[in-house]
């Protein structure tokens, strides 16, 4: 528990809580005559407002985006329904667009709808182009037919769904069970989970999305998965309409700072290639705006807690970035202008300047006495920040030092290297760690780090690249302590000893963190170098403790 009671103690039980006071009332002391002073400056009140602004179209446009979303996902649940009920069959796709055509009908963001199974065998439903104003039909494109001798048929339908035509055709290197979404939805830990996939190319489209999947098994073990394909063109085609301001942007993006923009054409007339929409660097956006914005953003850590202030030419602006959940991976940025937010930049003379460097001033004369006061004592505290510029020096730094209240090591993140498996257990072993942690002072645990201290790397884990490694662990965190529970947690992927090592710092929870697993909850803290369970009388006692 966060120690707030213990703060008005004339003598709190420990350094930490005594530092923690004493500073507060340093900082608050410096703080309000600071405030004092803002009443009488317009910056303070405008750069609230940028923010504000920021914060506002950031959050509106995800909300929207939230709600164009859930559709999908509601759909994509009913089909999955259908599949495990046997109420799909590819073989009379008549009876099977009837079922799945009012399904995708209204999902305009959705581009395509997919059954297949481990066989080989897949049906596609998408929408035909609309001709001359009238009302677009359905193309189907079924795999897997006894009379196919390897092609496709490829059939076209009215919007009424009467056969209009059909044809053979060849996809040469297409096999349903090797594409992202097949291979994600049978990696997720349970049939009941939805898989979606990060930004990746369509083989036939040949053009950028996303695809939400799932899958299930029969009694005759032949699995099968149902997908939703989804291009990001469209998802940017809903951004775009966002109005932030007249000069300023809203944009997609990935965490490596990618922009995702329409083509444009070098040479003026020139026609645009099939590949309408692309990734690019942010120089290439053709945006000072947005060039700015994301490295800023990426300078920043690439997180979204907090606006991001920058310059962008001759001017400052203000950029806020949102994950576009339920999309993996692809964040919505917002950038806008300073003047267009709170007009011309703030007047501070030089003597409200000279004021306020007093004011700190007499803020930093106790703080310094404070920390000479407690500088013995705070030599016991163990220094466990690991900075990514010196993330292999302070882990191996860490590592020295060996497990204690506040460390903890474990081999791997997953793989069980007993049986050379993925296991449960192992990441709840860990998960375990972190939930004592919060529940204590913090800490922080090393992945990849043998028991005795030796470097073992994550290369077990079997992971496709860091990003996704990250993403798991965000993920695990989410289900089983509770996405609440994220900004407390951070995560880093660096090398040490040329293996990878992962280390998730944890900051101590100001309420009680439970791990929850097999619909249990259980509550841990540490004590001494172990993650020790609580009973439920116990976890009373502990939490109406002061500090």
């Amino acid at each position: 528990m966060f120690p707030i009671a213990d703060l008005f103690r004339l003598r709190p039980r420990n350094i930490r809580t005594r530092l923690l006071r004493d500073l507060t009332l340093v900082i608050l002391l410096t703080s309000g005559a600071i405030v004092a002073l803002a009443i009488f400056s317009a910056s303070s009140a405008e750069r609230s407002t940028a923010r504000a602004h920021i914060e506002r179209a950031s959050t509106q446009a995800r909300q929207e985006f939230r709600v164009r979303m859930d559709p999908v996902d509601r759909r994509l649940r009913l089909t999955w329904e259908w599949g495990k009920a046997g109420l799909l069959d590819s073989n009379d796709r008549a009876t099977t667009l009837a079922k799945l055509a009012p399904v995708l009908e209204p999902l305009p963001m959705v581009t395509a709808l997919i059954v297949a199974d481990s066989k080989g065998h897949e049906f596609l439903l998408s929408r035909d182009s609309e001709v001359a104003g009238e009302p677009r039909g359905w193309i189907t494109r079924t795999r897997g037919l006894h009379e196919a001798k390897g092609r496709l048929l490829r059939e076209r339908w009215s919007a009424e769904r009467e056969l209009l035509g059909k044809s053979w055709i060849d996809l040469p290197g297409y096999v349903p069970a090797e594409r992202p979404w097949f291979i994600g939805a049978m990696s997720n830990a349970s049939d009941a989970e939805i898989y979606r996939t990060e930004p990746y190319q369509f083989f036939e489209r040949k053009r950028l999305g996303v695809t939400q999947s799932m899958r299930w098994t029969p009694a005759d073990g032949n699995t099968h998965v149902v997908a939703l394909d989804l291009l990001l063109g469209d998802v940017f085609a809903v951004v775009s309409k966002i109005e932030v301001s007249e000069r300023g942007e809203a944009f997609l993006c990935r965490s490596d700072g990618d922009v995702f923009m329409p083509y444009r054409a070098p040479q003026p007339g020139e026609p645009a290639p099939t590949r309408q929409h692309r990734f690019v660097g942010p120089g290439e956006t053709g945006s000072p705006l947005i060039e700015g914005a994301v490295a800023a953003w990426m300078n920043a850590g690439g997180l979204a807690d907090e606006p991001v202030h920058f310059r962008s030419g001759d001017v400052w602006a203000w950029a806020g970035f949102r994950l576009m959940d339920p999309l993996s991976g692809i964040w919505m940025g917002v950038a806008v202008p300073e003047p267009e937010i709170f007009g011309a930049p703030i007047d501070w003379t030089p003597q409200l300047i000279v004021i306020i460097a007093l004011v700190l001033l007499l803020g930093l004369l106790p703080a310094v006495s404070i920390v000479r006061k407690y500088s013995h004592q705070l030599k016991d505290v163990p220094k466990q920040l690991i900075g990514p510029k010196s993330f292999e020096h302070d882990v191996q730094k860490l590592i020295a030092g060996g497990e204690d209240r506040t460390l903890e090591f474990k081999s791997t993140v997953r793989m069980n290297l007993k049986t050379e498996k993925f296991g449960k257990e192992i990441e709840l072993a860990w998960l375990k760690g972190t939930t004592a942690f919060m529940n204590s002072d913090g800490g922080t645990l090393l992945l990849g780090i043998g028991d005795d201290g030796e470097v073992l790397g994550v290369e077990p884990d079997k992971f496709d690249n860091e990003d996704k490694c990250r993403l798991h662990l965000k993920n695990l965190v989410n289900q089983h302590i509770g996405a609440e529970f994220s900004p407390l947690i951070r995560f880093q992927v660096q090398p040490v000893d040329s293996k990878v090592v992962v280390a998730v710092q944890c900051e101590r929870s100001p309420r009680p963190g439970f791990l929850k697993a097999k619909n249990t909850e259980a509550f841990y803290i540490r004590s001494g170098p172990s993650s020790v369970e609580l009973s439920p009388r116990e976890v009373l006692d502990y939490v109406e403790q002061p500090g």
